[in-house]
């Protein structure tokens, strides 16, 4: 009781997680400390499947206040609470048996702990600790104040390059096998781990029996005069999926003509609903709230495969991008992190992929599953826009300015 005792002080004390010595910061290992207003809280998890997700989906309803306890029966209260979270997280490796994995949430990361991260545990031992969604944002914060908390973090093509090179640990390729991954995406700061694509889903029950056929439809409220949704990010691919509407050619895309695509999505701005997240994006199109929505691939099949919703793809002219993995600096368990991404991304567990989600393996050595080919990227290559990692990099602030200016015109 030790390391109780020793973590209680430090929380008398006003102290974060950062100042704990490391026999309290045991105590928690099956949590995670946090920090909010200045009062430290114990994020707990739940185990799901063998594997641990963090509860915190809200946040504040799943977070237990364990700072400021007030006289003896608020210490006694915390010694308990202490030795239940040990109890219940077991395991005796402290912080190096462990590893937090951060995604976006939703049908997408359950296919990811399924494929990678279950195995991994059964196979290695380590405890991986979930958290969602990514944002950029936080991982920032994180690095900026000293108090990482995520280890290995599963992002999208426009974050991971060099610009971003100060909050990310290089990838150590030592490690990391990248003999056989995809041409393009083993970078300095990220590695890749599928590819997918964003796409016309339709919902057919909102549509009364037409189909639309390519992003012109999208940009048609006469023809077919229901909302469409989008996801709320400029490098998303709707600039892009404008452009296609006016009819520029997949080839020509680059550089983006911003005011060109920002007039033709204002011949649609009162019908979109935008969506931050591709779990929020699937249940507006599930739900039938949209007729239409520019979105995911895997998004599309989760909504029918899983949630049994009448909706249907369009193939036609798809922006294919990739997603990758990336390790925020100062994280205090780099190595575990490396090891998990070398995991990941080896033959076996890129062949696993494709049995839970649809999306393209980044392992040129894996194999795919039949049942999900018709939902494969590398199946509909013919007439699709690529996304230009490298341009978004260099454009982004400026391209997001404008875009965040348009959504508030």
């Amino acid at each position: 009781m030790a390391g109780a005792a020793s973590l209680q002080a430090g929380l008398n004390q006003g102290k974060g997680p950062g100042e704990i010595d490391k026999g309290s910061a045991a105590m928690l290992q099956g949590g995670a400390l946090d920090t909010r207003m200045g009062r430290p809280y114990a994020a707990f998890s739940i185990r799901d499947g063998g594997t641990t997700r963090a509860m915190n989906e809200p946040r504040w309803h799943r977070m237990a206040r364990v700072g400021e306890p007030r006289g003896s029966a608020g210490r006694l209260a915390f010694g308990v609470l202490a030795a239940l979270v040990v109890s219940a997280c077991s395991g005796s490796g402290g912080t190096s048996s462990s590893v937090t994995f951060t995604s976006w949430g939703g049908s997408y990361q359950d296919g990811q702990v399924k494929a990678w991260i279950q195995p991994y545990e059964k196979e290695t031992g380590t405890r991986v600790i979930q958290d969602s969604p990514t944002d950029y944002s936080k991982l920032r914060t994180m690095v900026e104040a000293g108090r990482v908390t995520w280890d290995v973090v599963s992002v999208e093509a426009d974050f991971g390059l060099d610009v971003d090179k100060k909050w990310l640990d290089p990838i150590d390729y030592s490690v990391v096998d990248r003999t056989h991954i995809q041409e393009g995406m083993a970078d300095p700061y990220r590695v890749g781990i599928l590819t997918y694509a964003v796409v016309l889903g339709y919902n057919t029950g909102s549509l009364g029996g037409r189909t639309p056929t390519g992003w012109g439809d999208f940009f048609d409220p006469q023809r077919f005069p229901c909302k469409r949704a989008a996801q709320k990010k400029a490098s998303s691919g709707i600039l892009e999926i404008a452009l296609m509407a006016d009819g520029v050619k997949p080839a020509d895309m680059y550089p983006i003509d911003v005011d060109r695509a920002l007039r033709r999505l204002d011949t649609i701005k009162k019908d979109l609903l935008w969506f931050d997240t591709g779990s929020e994006g699937q249940q507006l199109l599930a739900s039938g709230e949209v007729c239409m929505a520019a979105i995911f691939s895997g998004r599309v099949y989760s909504a029918r495969n899983d949630d049994k919703a009448p909706v249907g793809i369009t193939w036609n002219q798809p922006v294919i991008s990739a997603d990758y993995l990336v390790v925020p600096k100062g994280t205090p368990h780099e190595v575990a992190a490396m090891k998990l991404i070398a995991y990941i991304t080896s033959a076996g567990p890129q062949s696993r992929l494709s049995r839970y989600l649809p999306y393209a393996p980044a392992n040129t050595e894996a194999s795919t599953d039949p049942a999900t080919a018709p939902y494969l990227t590398t199946n509909h290559l013919d007439g699709s826009v690529r996304f230009d990692d490298q341009w978004w990099a260099q454009n982004f602030s400026a391209v997001d300015e404008r875009f965040q200016a348009w959504l508030l015109g």
